[in-house]
């Protein structure tokens, strides 16, 4: 069984060399990227009663574009409001209005690398679907490797001397050596992030099958032909939801699609999945409802897979090890080549002494 797992740990991990390198610098740079603009100034907003999200969506209407996100006013924060191309579902500007004077504070392009970046992670570059879901076959074959490797690294004999050789570098090693400790000490630090970053990657990629073999209710297929009315769908979510605050709404584009409000539960652990309800865009019905207050294990399991996999889960502390991981996935495919060329090389020339030891 070793043997097997060994020849299937080379070839799989050989195959999937560029994915890794692919998946885990784009990676680390989209964990990094929400620090960066955290770290942004906002301008400041005026005091006074907040308008409805009716009025701030118009104030920040821009000639030619749809708003596909909203994002209410908190903390003495602008109200946020995403705009972008009909058809297209990220935002292109971002536009920061004060929610009580109606005033556009300051405007903001969404970086071309950014989208250039997020395409390429979440789906080559591909059309949405059948790219995500090549994205989610590289998730579930990592998530091979990554348990095949662990079960391959494993010490025979449990002693404290291979425990400290088989976790650490050793400082003089060098050529094929030094890479096989250092491919197999950096999969086992990471190996519980690795597993669980290729896990919840195949969550993402395939989200319908995830859903359908979870029980989780999924409504955003549904199509409708009424016109959006915002502050009908705030106050459904608000009444389907007590206790928890809109944080994020994703605006149908084309129009008919429904409408995502994301709310926050107050008082909850950093990086707890949110109540995500999905409601129609007049706001007479909701579609579908994930609370995780109350909601099956399916919801649950689906809401803490995406927290994790975004880096939303438990604070700065898990964004790190996200952007470490992201670092350590191109050090794994690296190490992992140089291992096979090195060990190929190494039979090669100890074949032809031989080869011309026989021609004599």
């Amino acid at each position: 069984m070793r043997a097997f797992l060994r020849i299937a740990h080379r070839w799989l991990g050989l195959v999937l060399v560029l994915p890794m390198l692919c998946q885990g610098l784009t990676g680390c740079f989209l964990a990094v990227t929400p620090v960066w603009e955290e770290l942004r100034p906002v301008p400041a907003i005026t005091a006074g009663p907040v308008h409805s999200a009716s009025a701030i969506l118009a104030a920040a209407a821009q000639s030619g574009l749809v708003p596909v996100r909203y994002e209410p006013t908190v903390a003495g924060r602008p109200a946020l409001v995403g705009l972008a191309e009909p058809g297209q579902r990220s935002a292109d500007l971002q536009v920061m209005v004060d929610p009580a004077s109606l005033a556009v504070l300051g405007t903001r392009h969404t970086s071309a690398l950014y989208r250039w970046v997020h395409a390429l992670h979440e789906n080559l570059l591909l059309p949405t679907m059948p790219g995500r879901s090549i994205v989610g076959w590289f998730g579930a074959g990592l998530l091979l490797l990554g348990l095949s490797g662990l079960v391959l690294w494993w010490p025979p004999a449990l002693t404290r001397q291979r425990w400290r050789r088989a976790v650490t570098v050793t400082a003089k090693a060098k050529g094929a050596r030094f890479q096989r400790e250092l491919h197999g000490a950096v999969g086992f630090w990471f190996s519980i992030m690795l597993v669980v970053m290729s896990l919840s990657g195949v969550s993402l990629g395939f989200p319908q099958t995830i859903r359908s073999m979870l029980g989780v209710a999924d409504g955003s297929a549904r199509r409708s032909n009424a016109a959006l009315d915002i502050d009908a769908v705030l106050q459904r979510a608000a009444a389907a939801a007590p206790g928890a605050m809109v944080a994020d709404v994703r605006l149908p584009n084309p129009a008919g699609r429904p409408v995502t409000v994301r709310l926050e539960i107050a008082g909850a652990l950093a990086g707890t999945p949110p109540v995500v309800a999905v409601i129609d865009p007049a706001g007479q019905s909701v579609l579908s409802l994930q609370d995780p207050r109350s909601a099956p294990i399916g919801v649950l399991v689906i809401g803490w897979l995406r927290a994790l996999h975004f880096g939303e889960a438990f604070g700065w502390p898990w964004r790190l090890l996200v952007v470490l991981c992201g670092a350590v996935l191109p050090t794994m495919a690296v190490t992992g080549a140089a291992l096979w060329l090195l060990k190929r090389r190494s039979r090669v020339s100890r074949a032809v002494p031989v080869q011309a030891k026989a021609a004599e």
